[in-house]
């Protein structure tokens, strides 16, 4: 969840220079995408790794907070930069501190061990 972000920075640094080839911008957005999108069952992994006895509860606090206020900055910053600024390129450069912040802050989460993991009966 660390390197993930750190990975997409300079992908999302070559997208934000104007003008870049359509070729490029696709080549790219797919693996950024796939690098970003495919942290995703590790963060629902990790949350459930926080609320064991409540797996439903981590999966809807960890997709709501991603995807819930990443969607509405997102909104935002289409709304300056694409529609004020007419200078689509900067919405990747203003990912970066984004990613940056991600991977700070994902430095600061606590680890677990194998050993300490709740082991779960069988019904």
């Amino acid at each position: 969840m660390i390197l993930s972000p750190l990975a997409s920075i300079p992908m999302m640094i070559a997208l934000s220079f104007p003008g870049c080839p359509t070729w490029l911008l696709v080549a790219l957005l797919v693996p950024s995408g796939v690098v970003l999108v495919g942290t995703t069952p590790a963060m629902v992994s990790y949350a459930h790794q926080l609320f064991p006895r409540d797996a439903g509860m981590a999966s809807a606090l960890t997709m709501g907070l991603s995807w819930g206020t990443s969607g509405l900055l997102v909104a935002g910053m289409i709304t300056v930069f694409v529609d004020q600024f007419d200078k689509p390129a900067l919405l990747f450069a203003a990912f970066v501190p984004c990613l940056a912040l991600s991977a700070a802050g994902a430095a600061f989460l606590p680890s677990f061990s194998r050993e300490a993991q709740p082991v779960l009966s069988p019904p």
